[in-house]
């Protein structure tokens, strides 16, 4: 129920403009950008009011979200089935209702918050089917929301953190390539970096030791493929891109280096781009002091997780630490055997439900404190031997309290209680970057087993054999001396998905003093990041502009290195007779000087980056192309960042994997790319290629296509696969938001933002897509969090009893 207010000092006292007799729980700003201020006397009632803000603005939303934790999506969108198949087997809600059994025990003031944030929701939802709110966009037919019980945020938010840091695909497609195509992982460095450029300043990098003797792993002939692997793999592919973790940087830099002598901190998280956001823009604050945060929260969870409070700023990248596993286990039906012992498993069964569909039947088994079996449905490929089953393996499968440490983000006063705060974090796989007025930090304090000695316990990044002696989990996990954390001492600290480490840099684990990760990006952006920053703080002046300009940079890193192997073919055409085909033809002449020209910047008005774009693509087939098979477009599509790492680096480590005439395929790729570009419109730039698709789960929320800059690598990354024969080059990934950030005299941050598309999603809100044209020109708001600063921002004020 709104009613219009005034002043937010006067309504705290007066009620008696109210309906009824009771004062509101929640009075609420809306501002010009359409953010929430939501004020209450207690944190309850903000949480109320939260909860009652966000069902308003995206109860759609929370309801698919909510679905898919529960495996239940098919029932409004029939293409969801194989998705809610694994969220079934992962059962989510089991793993909320856990969770909230040990906040109710552990902390019970902080799940108090959460139970009148559910109630909030609910009071939406109750108006909405009692008519006094009209049915959100998304609701069609028969279809209307339903009351959420508290668990529900609790698993929503377990969803998350999973897909946050998802291994599964990556581990599945690596144990793929070991069982069909193992010849590839003898070619080269499969795990190196491209660029030397690690989270923890040198100084503070834990020295690798010497290389230990690995344990004998069989090679495997490489096994034959069903004959339909193409579409097994294909469907397979569109399952996970939704889980798939996508590419954010941050970074910080020490007021030593800065104009107004003050920290910067910058941040922007890349994920799905969807229609309405994954993220959810509010302000909470409590008059007794208690709460007083504002930023961004994933829809269908309560708080704020990313943001700033009235003393510190922070963002976060995910870490990818190695916390989850495949493990092929013996199973009899009613055990299964692990590294020598035979655990009892708990098995359950069900259906889901698929609109205008047959149900589908599962059947779920747990194995108590360890992980559960995965259905044999949701492998494309066989993957487990005769008799024998998948057993997944995550350090979430426990109660764990990120309820709480998230809110302890917001109530830190200062850098160390924000450590203090990340610490707590069990399932918190990310990169935080943070700063108070009076200095930098970064941590990441996740849950990580500890395996022992890398190079004693095989490969975890493959399917691990549950007979085996080795592999499995002690019980134990890394302590607080192994996680990555420093306080600056350069002034610095980048991060971007890359080696917290460097215990990748010789492309193996083997003399690391432990294990932490492997999956890490090849460190393209925090190269670029760092190689900026540290340029610019040589003049001592570093400014929020230089920050802005710095996240929407769009410099390929691949550019020397394909221009290197192109001039070397277009020299060796004079003095090796297999290249005569190419002697004269001075097109490619033409296009290797246009690109040795050129900046190397992704940009929408560039010709010459669609000319890199297929140069790159086509190369990195023709290099592990052959190796691979049938699963390069699977790899290709999870990340092509990867498979285009191992093609340069087969470049630059002049690897078995390359052709045996490497000038001759350079010149044959540069031939086929510059026919691909001219086979475009006249005159057709990398915008009009290069296209941004939101993703949508219902037409009605669907958006416009636009053109968007930046390309795989780039600081402003958009993860793009290439496909020759499409009319465009589709991303569906980039930065949700992105803030830079300082603070001012008083020590009170000062934030600027872009966040796409805008903070609604009702279509006919105005807030739906109004901050789309600022996030496509590279336009930074101020975001109102002083008193004076929200009056002066107010467009609404409202409030919820």
């Amino acid at each position: 129920m709104h009613r219009p207010r005034f002043a937010i000092a006067a309504l705290l006292l007066v009620v008696a403009g109210c309906a009824d007799d009771a004062s509101p729980r929640a009075f609420i700003r809306t501002d010009i950008h359409g953010i929430h201020h939501i004020r209450g006397a207690s944190a309850e009632d903000v949480f109320y009011g939260s909860g009652y803000a966000q069902a308003q603005d995206r109860l759609f939303q929370m309801d698919q979200l909510r679905r898919r934790a529960y495996g239940r999506r098919a029932e409004i969108v029939p293409r969801r089935a194989d998705d809610d198949l694994l969220m079934r087997s992962v059962d989510f809600v089991g793993l909320g209702r856990a969770n909230v059994a040990r906040m109710e025990a552990e902390h019970p003031e902080d799940h108090a918050l959460l139970v009148a944030w559910t109630e909030g929701v609910n009071r939406r939802i109750d108006e909405v089917l009692a008519g006094d709110a009209p049915l959100p966009a998304g609701f069609e037919g028969d279809h209307r929301p339903e009351r959420w019980a508290v668990e529900d945020g609790y698993a929503v938010a377990k969803l998350i953190l999973f897909g946050n840091a998802n291994q599964f695909e990556f581990d599945l497609l690596a144990s793929y390539v070991e069982r069909f195509a193992p010849a590839f992982l003898e070619g080269g460095t499969v795990f190196g970096p491209l660029a030397r450029t690690y989270v923890l300043p040198e100084a503070e990098r834990p020295a690798s030791g010497g290389a230990r003797e690995r344990i004998a792993r069989p090679v495997r002939e490489a096994a034959p493929l069903p004959s339909d692997a193409a579409e097994r793999l294909r469907r397979f592919s569109q399952t996970m891109a939704e889980w798939r973790p996508s590419a954010s940087n941050n970074w910080a830099v020490a007021g030593a280096h800065t104009a107004d002598g003050a920290p910067i901190v910058a941040g922007d998280p890349h994920q799905s781009l969807t229609s309405p956001a994954v993220f959810h823009m509010q302000h909470l604050q409590a008059d007794d002091g208690s709460l007083n945060v504002a930023g961004w929260g994933f829809v269908g969870t309560p708080a704020i997780q990313l943001g700033f409070n009235e003393s510190v700023l922070w963002s976060a990248t995910t870490s990818f630490p190695d916390w989850m596993d495949l493990v092929e286990v013996q199973y009899d039906g009613e055990a299964v055997m692990l590294h020598g012992e035979r655990i009892a498993v708990e098995t359950s069964t069900g259906e889901v439900l698929v609109r205008d569909g047959a149900a589908v039947p599962y059947e779920r088994v747990s194995v108590p404190g360890v992980g559960v079996l995965l259905p044999d449905s949701v492998f494309p490929l066989p993957i487990a031997e005769r008799g024998r089953r998948v057993l997944l393996r995550w350090v979430g499968f426990t109660p764990t309290v990120e309820a709480a440490s998230f809110l302890a983000l917001g109530r830190a006063r200062d850098r160390q209680a924000f450590g203090e705060a990340v610490d707590t974090l069990e399932l918190g796989a990310f990169n935080f970057i943070y700063a108070d007025a009076g200095g930098i930090a970064y941590r990441s304090s996740p849950r990580v087993p500890d395996r022992g000695a890398p190079g004693t316990f095989g490969e975890p990044w493959l399917m691990l054999d549950g007979d085996a002696p080795e592999g499995g989990w002690s019980g134990a996990f890394l302590s607080g001396a192994q996680l990555p954390r420093s306080e600056g001492p350069e002034g610095l600290l980048v991060s971007a998905n890359n080696d917290p480490f460097g215990f990748t840099e010789d492309g193996s684990i083997d003399g690391d003093p432990w294990y932490f990760g492997a999956f890490y990006d090849p460190g393209t952006r925090a190269q670029r990041v760092d190689e900026v920053l540290r340029e610019q703080m040589t003049r001592g002046n570093v400014t929020l502009e230089d920050a802005q300009g710095l996240q929407l940079d769009t410099k390929t890193p691949f550019l020397g290195d394909f221009t290197g192997a192109i001039e070397a073919a277009l020299a060796a055409r004079g003095s090796d007779p297999t290249l005569a085909e190419y002697a004269t033809r001075m097109d490619l002449e033409a296009a290797g000087t246009e690109l040795a020209a050129w900046d190397g910047a992704m940009d929408q008005a560039s010709r010459e980056a669609l000319l890199l774009h297929a140069f790159g693509a086509f190369f990195t087939r023709t290099v592990i192309g052959d190796e691979l098979g049938i699963l390069y477009d699977a790899i290709y599509d999870a990340a092509p960042i990867f498979a285009m790492k191992w093609a340069v680096v087969a470049l630059r480590e002049d690897s078995v994997l390359l052709p045996e005439n490497v000038n001759l395929a350079v010149l044959e790729t540069l031939d086929a790319a510059l026919a691909w570009r001219d086979g475009r419109p006249d005159g057709a730039t990398w915008g009009d290629v290069h296209q941004l698709r939101f993703r949508a789960d219902v037409d009605v929320l669907a958006r416009p296509t636009f053109p968007m800059d930046g390309a795989n690598g780039t600081v402003n990354v958009a993860q793009t696969r290439f496909e020759a024969d499409a009319d465009a080059l589709i991303t569906s990934g980039g930065a949700v938001y992105r803030m830079v950030a300082t603070f001012d005299d008083a020590g009170r941050p000062d934030v600027r933002f872009q966040f796409l598309p805008g903070n609604s999603g009702e279509p006919d809100d105005p807030h739906y897509g109004d901050l789309q044209d600022d996030w496509r020109n590279g336009v930074y708001r101020p975001l109102p969090f002083s008193e004076a600063a929200i009056e002066a921002a107010t467009e609404r004020r409202w409030s919820v009893d």
